[in-house]
């Protein structure tokens, strides 16, 4: 419960702040599970390997492939299991190639409960026409009813613009 209060939180912190407060998290999830008695060490019990790609934006890992313009390497969505709680963990890099002042962010929808919620990461915005990445690390959300998370790649040509859903992918935990 612990670890579910502190990943809840996560949503507006930096990404070294995000990093340590998913790595506290989990180390929490460690001590509660050796001190409990019904209890299981956390887990990564399912990783889902995967890519966006569109036009100016892509998911990712690695780098950019110099041809292709794809990532050479896929994200990943982690799913953690503490304290009788799945907790999707997304990594990876966001790229902007070739689109000055446009932005991208990753967007998580998560099913639970019969119930959808939608977690927003930062917005970047490249500053020029060259490639940008950043990297992600979001984990926004714990819960021990997670039925299915959505990974949403969204972009915008200018900062003022609409979001536009580029790519998405959903994963259950298994």
């Amino acid at each position: 419960m612990i670890a579910a209060a502190i990943l809840l939180r996560m949503t507006r912190r930096t990404r070294t702040a995000t990093r340590l407060l998913v790595a506290t998290a989990l180390c929490l999830g460690a001590t509660m599970s050796a001190s409990a008695a019904h209890a299981t060490d956390p887990a990564v019990v399912d990783t889902d390997r995967f890519m966006i790609t569109a036009r100016h934006a892509d998911f990712g890992d690695g780098e950019l492939g110099n041809i292709s313009g794809k990532p050479t390497e896929n994200g990943k969505l982690e799913w953690y299991f503490i304290g009788g709680e799945f907790v999707p963990l997304l990594t990876g890099k966001v790229f902007i190639n070739n689109a000055s002042g446009s932005c991208a962010r990753m967007q998580m929808t998560v099913n639970w409960s019969g119930a959808d919620t939608t977690f927003s990461d930062d917005t970047w915005c490249a500053p020029n026409g060259q490639t940008w990445y950043a990297d992600i690390y979001f984990a926004p959300f714990s819960d021990a009813t997670i039925t299915s998370v959505t990974v949403k790649l969204q972009f915008r040509d200018k900062s003022y613009d609409p979001w536009t859903t580029v790519g998405s992918s959903t994963w259950i935990p298994t």
